[in-house]
């Protein structure tokens, strides 16, 4: 009897190891399930701004160039890379966003399942947060993709940092791990909140060995170097470029702005723990139904009582996690707080700021809901069982319930309409005579680009986009504006000999000032 006994407890053990090593097969399947429609996504505000320098500037000043305070080298770097292969074909952007993502997705379930040991708490956590519609506000629109990236470096590291704790004979690879803060940092904005707290965050989530200090210290000059790139950058941005869009005066602290910070902040929060259990029922746009209230008020208890019956050692791991999240949303919160003229609640609903804070947030909610689990004495065979009818059930509903993705059409038709009409102007010319065009508006830039028209020049930054050269078909093509704050445009690679400046504008084009 004890033999059979022991044979059905190796094939039970068998079995939850494969289980185990698999398990975030589930969530990467649903994620792309949801997400894959992003790849007929089309190009939308920010991206036309974008696209336009890279096609008028040369590779430093496009490389260098901050936009809306956001350090991006390396996104500008990924985005070269994407035009060098796919042209301006959308699709392949989107595909390398999607990819990104279910990476994200599996290193979600790794960093969880090495802080919990529970690979059914792993994947459920790993599957909320990869089909949570906030998610397409960065997947969605490439001018985002720098925090999709900057999210998949935060938890290489923080999967790295775990594994340690996990198991000590894990070797530390801190210089890896300060080379993918300085990645994610010169990608988007939540990249320089991570790197500023990690040092705090690795004390917190490493263990207590020898090399713990040599480990901290590479990340504190990962941190060092970080924020001088940001200085540097913006110390350079009036020399480089003529301009600052985005002042620092937005963030200077004080009791107001200290107080709109922290009201942001728990907004941002509030949302972030409201979206988690709800998979793809609700959207952070909606907050707040009775459904987030409700979901809000569960994840708030589960953290608190997660928190309350943990082991010290557990709770040294999740305030790791949640100092991530805090310093992530509060980042976004300085950086945005000064534009919530119309509350905070209606700034913090804008998906994108979930996108990084989510990931680290769903971490930290499967972390407390595991110490409570820990409670319930549960056989391995019943846990298993309870994990597949959940499964079995969800990925059931998810594959007949409709996921609506913004493909940004009106942006598409837009474009194909003023690409048609300067055709139309060229094709109507005599062979090789110059065509002048009259620069219009292009909406599709977005309400905020559109009123700087000095940086994006309608229709003729729509050109320098989508034609190569200033010449097509034998035909010599400038444009023409009797704004002043369009003239002012002519300027870079292609802007300078594109533009007609009318008059003395012309001589002050080619003076050295």
């Amino acid at each position: 009897m004890r033999t059979v006994q022991t044979a059905r407890d190796d094939v039970a053990a068998g079995s939850d190891a494969a289980l185990r090593r698999w398990a975030w097969v589930l969530p990467a399947v649903c994620a792309a399930i949801v997400f894959y429609p992003i790849t007929g996504n089309y190009f939308h505000a920010d991206d036309f701004v974008d696209l336009y320098q890279l096609r008028n500037e040369d590779v430093p000043h496009y490389l260098l160039r901050m936009y809306g305070g956001h350090v991006l080298i390396v996104r500008n770097a990924i985005t070269l890379l994407l035009h060098a292969a796919f042209g301006l074909d959308p699709r392949g952007y989107f595909a390398v966003a999607l990819l990104t993502h279910l990476l994200s997705v599996a290193l979600v379930y790794v960093v969880a399942l090495r802080l919990t040991d529970s690979w059914r708490l792993a994947s459920v956590g790993a599957t909320l947060w990869g089909i949570a519609p906030a998610n397409e506000g960065a997947l969605g629109w490439y001018a985002v993709y720098g925090q999709v990236v900057a999210t998949a470096c935060i938890l290489l590291v923080v999967a790295g940092l775990v594994a340690v704790r996990a198991d000590a004979s894990q070797p530390m690879r801190p210089r890896w791990w300060a080379l993918l803060l300085i990645i994610a940092g010169t990608c988007f904005g939540v990249g320089i909140a991570a790197a500023l707290v990690m040092p705090l965050a690795a004390w917190l989530l490493l263990p207590p060995v020898p090399t713990r200090r040599k480990a901290i210290a590479w990340l504190i000059a990962a941190a060092v170097i970080v924020m001088a790139i940001y200085v540097a950058l913006r110390l350079l941005e009036p020399a480089l470029y003529g301009e600052r869009r985005m002042e620092l005066s937005i963030m200077v602290a004080g009791i107001p702005s200290l107080v709109r910070h922290a009201d942001l902040v728990a907004a941002l929060v509030a949302i972030g723990m409201a979206q988690w259990p709800l998979g793809w029922m609700a959207t952070p746009t909606s907050f707040p139904t009775p459904l987030h209230v409700a979901a809000l008020v569960g994840s708030g208890a589960v953290l608190i009582a997660g928190w309350v019956v943990a082991a010290p050692s557990v709770r040294r791991r999740l305030s790791g996690v949640l100092l991530l999240v805090l310093a992530t949303y509060g980042l976004i919160a300085m950086g945005r707080s000064a534009f919530q003229a119309h509350g905070s609640i209606l700034l913090a609903q804008s998906p994108r700021y979930h996108y990084a804070a989510g990931a680290l947030l769903g971490i930290a909610l499967v972390v407390a809901l595991h110490a409570l689990a820990e409670r319930v004495d549960l056989s391995t065979g019943a846990a298993n069982r309870l994990w597949a009818a959940w499964a079995v059930t969800f990925v059931g509903m998810l594959a007949f319930t409709p996921h609506p993705i913004e493909h940004f059409d009106p942006d598409r038709r837009e474009t194909l309409a003023a690409l048609s009409a300067i055709q139309q102007r060229i094709a109507a010319a005599p062979p090789g005579a110059p065509v002048s065009i009259p620069i219009d508006p292009f909406y599709s830039v977005g309400t905020f680009n559109i009123e700087f028209r000095n940086l994006f020049p309608g229709t003729a930054a729509l050109f320098v986009i989508f034609y190569p050269d200033n010449v097509v078909d034998g035909h010599r093509i400038t444009f023409t504006s009797s704004d002043p704050k369009t003239l002012e445009a002519a300027r870079g690679r292609r802007g300078e000999t594109l533009i007609d400046l009318p008059g003395p504008g012309a001589a002050a084009k080619d003076s050295p000032s």
